[in-house]
């Protein structure tokens, strides 16, 4: 009975600990700004689900967004307008990844997009 309990437990904890909260790094004053995008990209050979703790510019925060395999996706809203950060950052959770920024990307509204990748 006490291993069953414990091998419960166990999983419980490794099942949080996939999902993680996640903040994109400040980015310098001359970068980022009001109204970066979102882009995830994913590496990994499954599906992953974000979940936005921002409230993005016309959007609320819980949005969840489940990201295909293999794939790179600017996060949008259900009217296909991009989310946009109102202060240039990003709070999220998600699997465990690596941030980076581009300054240069401008699809749509984007102002800049934080990249967040997942391998």
């Amino acid at each position: 009975m006490k291993k069953k309990v414990f091998s419960s437990i166990g999983l419980a904890l490794a099942a949080a600990a996939t999902a993680i909260a996640v903040t994109a790094p400040t980015a310098s004053a001359d970068t980022a700004s009001r109204g970066a995008c979102l882009t995830i990209v994913n590496n990994t050979p499954k599906a992953i689900r974000i979940v936005m703790r921002t409230t993005p510019i016309g959007n609320q925060p819980g949005w969840s967004h489940d990201v295909a395999a293999r794939s790179r996706a600017v996060l949008k809203d259900g009217n296909r307008n991009s989310l946009l950060s109102p202060d240039g950052t990003w709070n999220i959770d998600a699997p465990a990844g690596k941030w980076w920024f581009d300054g240069r990307m401008r699809e749509g509204a984007c102002n800049g997009s934080w990249y967040y990748t997942v391998n």
